[in-house]
């Protein structure tokens, strides 16, 4: 029997068989390599240990970012008060329980770490903005994070499919005040055009800002560029947040046994090329064509930044009309 206190033997008992023990030099530091067992991690493991690290990282970036801000008018030497400035106001951020971890004084998450980094970005937009369109809203939690830190909004439309709209109608009258929640009209995106025409005239409404966050990648490129084109006649603001390309599953390790989803994702959204997506010159490449593509006619680009850690193939891009 193996001395329990003895934790390399431990180890040697339960992980390895001692008589197929083969150290081979050219393969022992690959996935799943025998130096897995020697060191505490492995490039590909199922603990959420680097989603974790990973969260930590991205929430010590964003407090930093929005603590160096020109709008943030707290104490900028202490940690979490940047994150403070956006979370303290966003209430019931648990519903759906999702993963988390404790960033100084904040339970953080990444749907609202990701919000928090957006708000930042485009903070002096939302601050002019009382009629705000997001085409693509998942569950809600940008509109559920700017409707409880931005009072000047006054109406904020979403377009989405219909059981999108079903999640996300249930999610923010859970968590929204009623004031806030009936400032928000849910719009079905087949007949999204008559709809919003309609809304938008009987309301005497223009649109300050549209938004379209991890979404146009995802569709038929004629729809992705049906939106673009109905936001450049009717937005004076676009905020882009999308993949800037398309990557290969064998670059994060991942081997398909069905690959049909993978090719329909080729010929989605506006961004069609495949590239390594850890390669920092592929992506600079990449990031042009993007801010071209996603450009509406008749806007130019104000501003842009590459994404954080795990989302560095995407890119935020502020595009305001000429």
């Amino acid at each position: 029997m193996t001395d329990s206190g003895n934790l390399w033997e431990l180890n040697k008992s339960i992980e390895v068989d001692s008589s197929k023990l083969q150290f081979n030099i050219d393969t022992f530091r690959s996935i799943g390599g025998f130096n897995a067992k020697l060191a505490s991690w492995d490039p590909k493991e199922y603990s959420s240990r680097y989603y974790k690290s990973l969260l930590y990282e991205f929430s010590k970036d964003v407090d930093k970012k929005i603590r160096k801000s020109e709008y943030f008018d707290g104490d900028k030497n202490l940690k979490g008060r940047g994150l403070n400035f956006f979370l303290n106001k966003i209430q019931n951020r648990d519903l759906g329980s999702p993963t988390c971890i404790q960033f100084i004084d904040n339970h953080v998450d990444i749907d609202y770490i990701l919000s928090c980094d957006e708000l930042n970005f485009i903070f002096p937009e939302l601050q002019k903005s009382k009629v705000i369109l997001e085409i693509g809203a998942g569950f809600g939690r940008l509109p559920h994070s700017i409707l409880e830190n931005f009072d000047e909004v006054e109406k904020y439309y979403i377009v989405d499919l219909d059981w999108m709209l079903e999640l996300s109608s249930k999610f923010l009258k859970h968590v929204l005040s009623k004031e806030d929640f009936y400032k928000i009209q849910f719009v079905e995106s087949s007949n999204y055009k008559n709809l919003l025409f309609d809304a938008l005239n009987a309301n005497s409404h223009e649109i300050d800002l549209s938004i379209n966050i991890d979404s146009f990648q995802e569709m038929p490129t004629k729809v992705a560029l049906d939106y673009l084109d109905f936001i450049g006649n009717n937005s004076e603001k676009f905020y882009s947040k999308n993949a800037i390309c398309k990557y290969h599953p064998s670059v994060v390790d991942l081997q398909l046994k069905d690959d049909s989803q993978y090719k329909s994702a080729l010929e989605m959204g506006l961004c069609k090329d495949s590239i390594d997506i850890y390669n920092s010159k592929e992506l600079k490449k990449q990031q042009s064509k993007y801010l071209q593509q996603y450009c509406p006619k008749d806007f130019k680009l104000k501003k842009d930044e590459q994404c954080f850690g795990q989302f560095l193939y995407y890119q935020s891009a502020l595009f305001e009309k000429i």
